[in-house]
């Protein structure tokens, strides 16, 4: 028996894939380990499901009224750690637990700061680089979420292969619980492509919002609905919309809760996912498991996680985006059924596998 701890402070700090994934896993990996005692560290008490008899919540205000409140957290974190003695900490985003307690399982979720610097601040273009750095060489283990990402990891911090493990994520569970009753606060339009994520230029709104004004003409009906929260540079999507005239026609909905996101995924006529990099992407397999048509910008991750259930484009290429658009309206591709890869991309293997790994592994 191993006493593992988790800072699960990521699930509680950010409502998109970074917290999603640490709130699903965590979820899943109790649900399935009924031989290892767990210490789950948090900003404010885990209501977001209920918490078997081996494990203890240890709840770590953030500080209120004082700099570094993330690294004062940790830092409280580890002391409690090393005095109970854990066997591994699970750090589900924190670089910085790696430095400071050299039996963590560090979870690098993708590099995109690295590769795409200019769709970020100047603080994570200096800061992130060299935190995953240090993190991925100093943890015991480093977990990614695609076989994409792992390689970039081995190549571009130069760790052994052996080192990083991949645990692929699952469908947002909460999302499905929901009974679809919602009642939303607006009506939705009869024709509409859906994403959901994070505001921000990575995502590649503008090449979305820029081929549904090439459709104007050919598709007058057609919207364009978008959820999720406001992150870096979100000012340019609001510019571009308005640059381009399309306020009528493009829907900034702001995150919504799972029960209205549940809502509105079964009425979409199509999913869009047109991101300059991924680690993994959720969204994509929600909308498989809605039986919604995809259309997946065509980057390496994609091709490995979705190939044969989406149509892809290239990501900067506006005309071609527009013709996927319409093919989605236009020319519906044969229903797919997507038990077979919603069975690979299994929150229970997923657990499973974590809870092997830390098994066998007495390092």
């Amino acid at each position: 028996m191993k006493l593992i701890a988790i800072d699960y402070s990521p699930a509680q700090s950010s409502p998109a894939g970074i917290g999603q994934y640490s709130i699903n896993l965590t979820k899943y990996l109790l649900k399935n380990d009924h031989q290892n005692k767990y210490l789950i560290f948090s900003i404010k008490p885990i209501t977001d499901f209920p918490l078997p008899e081996n494990v203890q919540n240890i709840v770590i205000p953030y500080a209120k009224h004082f700099p570094a409140k993330g690294l004062r957290y940790m830092r409280k974190l580890v002391k409690i750690v090393k005095q109970e003695k854990a066997d591994i900490l699970l750090s589900l985003s924190n670089h910085a637990l790696a430095l400071m307690f050299k039996r963590t399982y560090l979870f690098i979720h993708d590099l995109a700061p690295l590769h795409y610097p200019q769709y970020f601040p100047i603080s994570a273009r200096i800061i992130y680089p060299r935190s995953a750095k240090l993190g991925a060489q100093k943890a015991l283990k480093v977990i990614t979420i695609s076989n994409t990402v792992k390689e970039d990891i081995i190549t571009t911090f130069k760790i052994p292969g052996s080192k990083v493990e991949v645990i692929y994520p699952s469908l947002n569970s909460q999302l499905f619980e929901q009974k679809n009753e919602t009642k939303l606060d607006f009506e939705l339009p009869q024709t509409f492509l859906f994403s959901v994520s994070t505001l921000e230029p990575r995502k590649n709104y503008t090449g979305a919002i820029k081929a549904l004004k090439l459709l104007e003409n050919t598709h007058p009906d057609l919207h364009y609905l978008i959820s999720g929260k406001k992150g870096w540079y979100y000012e340019q999507i609001y510019s571009l919309i308005k640059k381009l005239h399309l306020e009528s026609k493009v829907h900034l909905l702001g995150y919504r809760s799972d029960a209205e996101v549940a809502a509105i995924f079964p009425k979409a006529s199509g999913f869009l996912y047109l991101s300059h990099y991924e680690g993994f992407g959720m969204p994509p397999l929600e909308a498989i498991k809605y039986d919604i048509p995809l259309l997946l910008s065509d980057i390496k991750v994609f091709r490995e996680c979705f190939n044969g259930y989406a149509r892809f484009v290239p990501a900067d290429d506006i005309k071609k985006i527009a013709e996927g658009m319409a093919a989605l309206l236009e020319k519906p591709q044969p229903k797919i059924n997507g038990a077979k890869l919603l069975d690979k991309f299994s929150w229970d293997k997923s657990a499973l596998k974590l809870i092997s790994i830390m098994n066998n592994n007495d390092q």
